[in-house]
């Protein structure tokens, strides 16, 4: 590493403090956020044609008696 009297940043530890800087930023986890949105929309949507099916039969069965 040089000496460097003129008040400026050695390219070394510039170097360095990025590099190190971006050991700490945090993973990309907007594919994986993605994909559980997008499951769990397609689990509510079922559970709400599940539900939709359940009300449907009580109401259809309850109208034949």
């Amino acid at each position: 590493m040089a000496i460097n009297l003129l008040g400026q940043a050695d390219s070394t530890l510039v170097s360095a403090a990025t590099k190190a800087g971006m050991a700490n930023t945090p993973a990309d986890y907007s594919r994986t956020f993605e994909s559980v949105s997008r499951n769990y929309h397609n689990t509510m949507m079922a559970s709400a044609k599940m539900w939709g099916d359940i009300a449907r039969a009580g109401t259809s069965m309850y109208m034949t008696h």
